[in-house]
Order: structure tokens, then C-alpha cells, then sequence
């Protein structure tokens, strides 16, 4: 389970989240907000 659904490619609610989860496990905080992960696609090399 990577946090999304097959059928929709929709993020799971976190209750959905298993407790295991890296997301549900690593949140991030700055002056109590949470801060969204950047995911952009970079070329390597």
C-alpha cells in the first residue's frame, strides 16, 4: 500500500493510513501547520 487508491490514484484520508505508514508516521511541522511534501519528477546525471 503506497497511500493511494488503484482504481482513482486518490490519496487515503488518514484514518485509511495504516498506522505502519511512513506518511502517517513522519509529520512535519513548522509554527503548528503542517508543511506538504514537494513531489516534482527531477532528471539525475
Amino acid at each position: 500500500m503506497i497511500g493511494r487508491r488503484k482504481r482513482d490514484s486518490k490519496e487515503l484520508s488518514d484514518r485509511d493510513k495504516p498506522p505502519t505508514a511512513h506518511i502517517s508516521r513522519v509529520v512535519i511541522e513548522e509554527r503548528g501547520e503542517e508543511l506538504e511534501i514537494v513531489r516534482h519528477s527531477f532528471p539525475y546525471g
